[in-house]
């Protein structure tokens, strides 16, 4: 690239200088271009411009969905393994609308996830820096908790063997009533990657109706290396046993698998299931499919799957993400990259939708996207397509339960092709 102002410059003189090429004095003039031309490299090479390993795509390809402005009622996640900020009722917009003002008292003030530059860069193609909005851009790589894909039609084989006997294990122990052993079974059987299509959506839904009991629940199962049972002491929050006990989870998760609807109504002496986390998601793009996952490898198990929307044109990015730093909202303000309409918090016609999960990539390719993260719809029959300025889409009671279990610091996003 050749900056303006040296465009014509040097080549008026070139030609000057060899029409004058007879001249007793053309070796200080051929000094003094040689000079100018260096110097002009030198200016080039400094000049600011956008460096990325790929070709800018299209807007449709890479402007995420994520540009948010700051609003009073948005709630803000707290630092790395303290979270809190997500749902209390289990209604919609009605329910939330009478929460109480102990509950959102609670609530941090909001942090912007983007400055005016990034509110700028909206509807670009992007590929700035992160950091811009004040969050620490050191990011460790976690690796990946998630399975394997699996197979359409896998070999058979040993590994395909040992998976169908794991699953045939876990059904017994469950018929058995031991479900944490079976939950273990099914679990390595899925996480194996060894199992058709079929054996694979068929296994998931047997564990998720599990769950339903070991995560969903009040129910405590003696040794579930996940819960455990917890008194309320006097004058303790949710919000404070959360981060005594070092649990990676949402506050309000902890009132949802309790079946509390309200804060107000934790009582002192009130027996509680905690649930320690953390939370994983594998995002399958292929599926239009989100699997949540919980714990830590070797004792990873599965426990659910919702379906998502992704971005239109193939745009969703893929690879390893977390959380972005203080970017979890509720009800958020969001200003169109496209069009610059603006939608205040709990607009109706908001296409976020009321909840957002801000993504950061650590892969090498894809660290320095902003803009992207999971979101609500008002658009339910957008779910199952390629509908999105590239983020994913979930549906409204879906999307709260993911809010409440993805965290910083803690949580990992795989998206797959």
């Amino acid at each position: 690239m050749v900056l303006q102002s040296q465009s014509r410059r040097p080549l008026a003189r070139s030609r000057h200088m060899y029409r004058r090429g007879r001249s007793r004095k053309l070796w200080p003039t051929a000094v003094a271009v040689i000079v100018l031309a260096v110097a002009g490299l030198g200016l080039v090479k400094l000049w600011p411009h956008q460096t990325s390993t790929e070709a800018p795509a299209p807007l449709e390809e890479t402007a995420g969905d994520g540009v948010m402005r700051e609003e009073s009622r948005v709630a803000r996640e707290t630092p790395p393994v303290s979270p809190e900020t997500v749902k209390i009722a289990q209604g919609g917009r009605g329910d939330r609308a009478n929460a109480t003002a102990e509950a959102r008292a609670r609530i941090e003030p909001p942090a912007a996830i983007a400055n005016e530059a990034d509110r700028e860069r909206g509807d670009t193609p992007v590929q700035t820096a992160l950091g811009t909005d004040g969050s620490d851009r050191s990011v460790v790589r976690a690796e990946s908790p998630m399975p394997p894909v699996a197979k359409s039609n896998p070999p058979p084989g040993p590994d395909r063997t040992r998976a169908q006997q794991r699953v045939e294990s876990g059904l017994d122990l469950l018929a058995r009533n031991k479900p944490l052993e079976a939950r273990r079974a099914l679990s390595r059987a899925l996480l194996s990657g060894s199992l058709d299509e079929f054996e694979s959506d068929r296994t998931r839904e047997q564990l998720r109706a599990l769950n339903e009991r070991l995560v969903f629940s009040p129910e405590i199962v003696e040794n579930d290396p996940y819960t455990q049972a917890y008194i309320v002491q006097p004058n303790e929050f949710l919000s404070t046993i959360v981060k005594d006990q070092g649990l990676a989870v949402d506050w309000r998760f902890i009132l949802r698998i309790n079946g509390i609807r309200e804060a107000r109504n934790v009582r002192a002496g009130q027996r509680l299931k905690l649930i320690s986390g953390p939370f994983h998601a594998v995002i399958d793009k292929s599926a239009y499919r989100l699997d949540l996952y919980l714990g830590r490898a070797p004792n990873l198990v599965y426990v659910a799957s919702y379906p998502v929307g992704l971005g239109e044109f193939n745009s969703t990015p893929t690879g390893l993400f977390q959380v972005r730093v203080n970017s979890k909202l509720i009800d958020p303000g969001w200003t169109n990259p496209r069009t610059r309409q603006y939608y205040a918090s709990k607009d109706p016609e908001n296409p976020i939708g009321e909840r957002w999960i801000g993504l950061q990539g650590v892969d090498e390719h894809n660290r320095d996207l902003v803009g992207y993260g999971i979101h609500g719809t008002i658009q339910p029959e957008s779910i199952g397509r390629q509908s999105s300025m590239g983020c994913i889409r979930m549906l409204p009671e879906d999307v709260e339960i993911v809010f409440e279990v993805l965290v910083e610091g803690a949580s990992t996003i795989e998206i797959r092709p």
